[in-house]
């Protein structure tokens, strides 16, 4: 149910690259959060206030969630978060939210994911989600961000190139503007010239996901094989 309220402990706050830091927590009650890789939650502020944040892990029996949070000193909600989670050591929750899930995607039709920034953190849990399953497509990663120290979990990518098959990883450092993604979309279509044979999932901000799916729609993606809870 959205409205019912969870509790959550926060366990673990790690810096990532620039002012993304990885937030773990654990439930304080049970029965937990239900949800699926590539939903996100509404996380309460005081003032009941809410900032949404996709959960960055596959659903697990600890019932530990994981977040990655930009907080930029302009970013005020998400400095109170971090203040919340450092200070307080507690994040109320509401969720999950999305439609965009791993089992509204297609296990038999090659998956390009596109993100942009903390926008990896939904494909991260769909990954973890899909190589649990005995038979998963093929996996793409394009992973844009505007310089190359903005990219963080280096090991983990690197760790799953070796170890899971049929699973690639591109970052691309090209793209100044999220909105006019040139060098990633030409990455993406040089790699993949006949985008019509496969599914792609896009997680961003709304001007990025809206000029992928322009761009990719007209390169012949069909509609219904586009994923995005922005769109």
């Amino acid at each position: 149910m959205h409205n019912e309220e969870y509790s959550f402990r926060v366990t673990h706050i790690q810096p990532l690259a620039g002012h993304v830091a990885q937030i773990l927590l654990r439930p304080i009650h049970f029965p937990s959060i239900s949800y699926e890789a590539g939903q996100y939650v509404h996380v309460l502020h005081q003032d009941q206030s809410i900032s949404p944040l996709s959960i960055a892990c596959a659903p697990n029996d600890k019932s530990i969630l994981e977040f990655h949070l930009f907080h930029p000193a302009q970013n005020l909600l998400a400095q109170d978060l971090m203040r919340l989670a450092r200070e307080e050591n507690i994040w109320r929750m509401t969720g999950p939210f999305g439609r965009c899930t791993i089992s509204q995607l297609h296990h038999d039709r090659p998956i390009i994911f596109l993100a942009r920034g903390t926008g990896f953190a939904p494909v991260k849990a769909m990954i973890e989600a899909f190589t649990r399953l005995p038979l998963y497509p093929a996996i793409s990663f394009y992973w844009s961000v505007s310089q190359r120290s903005h990219l963080y979990m280096n090991e983990l990518l690197e760790k799953w190139m070796i170890q899971i098959p049929d699973f690639s990883y591109t970052p691309v450092c090209m793209d100044q503007d999220a909105a006019n993604p040139v060098a990633l979309l030409e990455t993406v279509l040089r790699d993949h010239p006949d985008i019509s044979r496969y599914q792609v999932y896009a997680s961003g901000s709304q001007p990025f996901v809206y000029a992928l799916f322009s761009e990719l729609h007209y390169r012949g993606l069909e509609m219904e094989f586009f994923y995005s809870d922005v769109l």
